[in-house]
């Protein structure tokens, strides 16, 4: 059973589409690592610097 040219392609061009929406998502959530991260440092230095003793760890 040979896969014709056409079916080939819009194999290849589902399987493109699928890795970019993957890749993006995969950004996204790098993108919202480092979000919290900063908001992580930010609470740390804003609360542990005042010296209530109260510090998030969000590991």
């Amino acid at each position: 059973a040979m896969i014709q040219p056409e079916t080939r392609l819009i194999t290849l061009i589902g399987l493109l589409e699928r890795t970019l929406n993957l890749l993006n998502r995969c950004r996204q959530l790098v993108h919202d690592m480092r979000n919290i991260g900063v908001v992580q440092a930010f609470i740390l230095t804003e609360i542990g610097g005042k010296g209530r003793g109260f510090t998030l760890d969000m590991e």
